[in-house]
């Protein structure tokens, strides 16, 4: 049986937790949502982009002769590669913050049962029913956490693709719109 001195220590310990926890989770849920905001607009950039462009080839294209259009092609096929990566890490992302969500409730279980463990006087079948639950979850923070980083390592690359995709279909789209520039004014 626990005593109330060792109550009062798991509530006050619980109370501090739960303030440190609401305080760490504002900051922490902020930066994914902005990194995801940061590929939605580049997403949007690109696909603004794409048809700004195949409007103004289409109304150029009676009027003047265009040049390099291969080039144009790549800058089209860069910007399609930059959106579909740059939504699919804002899918990943979203699976992410959920195994991080799970993995913050599995820890709280973890460390809630720990205590309970600890405190628990008897040797009795209550005590050993606690430490095979504090063991699973412990078990699953280890999976829960390889599996994060799988996932981030996933992120990270398709934030990488988007990014290099879309200042590549820029560079593309420059020099499509340069040279024919030049070889306009001849």
């Amino acid at each position: 049986m626990e005593n109330p001195e060792q109550d009062a220590l798991l509530s006050k310990l619980a109370e501090q937790t739960k303030r440190f926890s609401e305080r760490w989770e504002q900051q922490i849920d902020a930066f994914p949502k902005m990194r995801m905001e940061f590929f939605d607009r580049i997403v949007l950039l690109d696909g603004g982009t794409v048809a700004l462009s195949v409007t103004l080839i289409g109304s150029l294209s009676g009027k003047l002769h265009i040049y390099y259009v291969p080039v144009m092609i790549a800058s089209w096929t860069m910007f399609l590669i930059s959106m579909i990566s740059g939504l699919s890490r804002n899918w990943v992302e979203q699976e992410r913050m959920i195994i991080f969500e799970r993995g913050r409730f599995t820890a709280a279980l973890t460390e809630e049962q720990g205590l309970r463990t600890i405190f628990t006087k008897s040797e009795g079948g209550s005590r050993q029913s606690l430490k095979r639950a504090y063991d699973h979850n412990k078990g699953l923070l280890k999976e829960g956490n390889q599996e994060r980083i799988k996932i981030e390592s996933r992120i990270g690359k398709l934030g990488a693709v988007s990014l290099i995709s879309a200042i590549l279909g820029f560079f593309f789209l420059l020099l499509f719109g340069s040279a024919n520039l030049i070889l306009a004014a001849r």
